[in-house]
């Protein structure tokens, strides 16, 4: 009698999967030439579409869950900071934790809260962008971010009411980040440009994102290692950075 072994499903990449593997391209060439090209300014400009796809997957995930490689790493790529430069801003993990944090008391307003309630969220965090940057990494503008994934993610299950509202903090979220960081980049002319429709153009992908099985799947044998790259991005970040740092200072 022949016994019927069970078969594995394949391993199915998600739109999530893919956003997070650009994440992941990004902030590596981001730091690749912040740490080791001298002429490092088009690096940069690439490197800014990695920041606002992780808050804004924050904002957009149920999960309200801080998980503790979030403030360990947190607490010692801040350390390092200070320790190098001198900075004592919070790492972006930090961030990630705070805002985690925060929509669990946003979860807290009911399934459907209101657009006079996000607003005035979304108005404290313009009037703290110039304050926060100084206490988290990219402090407001990450909230910004994930505001959009909030109400991008509300209007996605069903709830019609946040349509109009989820354009709104896109394009707040979106303006306010491309301002800040061609400011504090010192990205000029056509630099300036293209990280503004960098900006732009990540903002409409996210516009029309949706957390689903992606209709285009890569070759099997990739798939598997996409979604641990996809599942353990925030770790590749940390470590990456880490490794990067302890290079760049051997170096110097």
């Amino acid at each position: 009698m022949q016994v019927a072994i069970p078969q594995r499903s394949p391993v199915r990449v998600s739109s999530t999967d893919w956003l997070k593997l650009v994440g992941i391209a990004a902030f590596l060439i981001d730091h690749i030439g912040l740490f080791f090209i001298v002429d490092d300014e088009w690096w940069r400009v690439l490197g800014r579409v990695a920041a606002p796809i992780f808050f804004f997957l924050i904002g957009f995930a149920r999960s309200r869950n801080v998980p503790v490689s979030w403030i360990v790493w947190g607490v010692i790529l801040t350390g390092i900071d200070w320790w190098l430069d001198g900075d004592f801003t919070l790492n972006i993990l930090l961030n990630f934790a705070f805002i985690r944090l925060a929509l669990r008391f946003l979860d807290k307003a009911g399934p459907n809260p209101s657009a006079w309630l996000l607003a005035t969220i979304s108005f404290f965090s313009i009037v703290m962008l110039p304050f926060a940057d100084f206490v988290f990494e990219y402090g407001a503008q990450g909230w910004l971010w994930a505001l959009f994934g909030f109400t991008q993610r509300l209007w996605r299950d069903g709830q019609t009411q946040y349509e109009k509202l989820r354009f709104a903090f896109a394009f707040v979220a979106a303006f306010a980040y491309a301002f800040v960081e061609i400011e504090w980049h010192d990205f000029e002319g056509l630099a300036a440009v293209a990280c503004g429709v960098a900006v732009l153009c990540l903002t409409l992908v996210l516009l029309s994102f949706n957390r689903a099985v992606s209709t285009w799947q890569p070759l099997a044998l990739l798939a598997p290692a996409i979604v641990w790259l996809s599942h353990y991005s925030l770790e590749i970040y940390a470590i990456s950075l880490f490794l990067m740092q302890d290079i760049f200072d051997v170096l110097q």
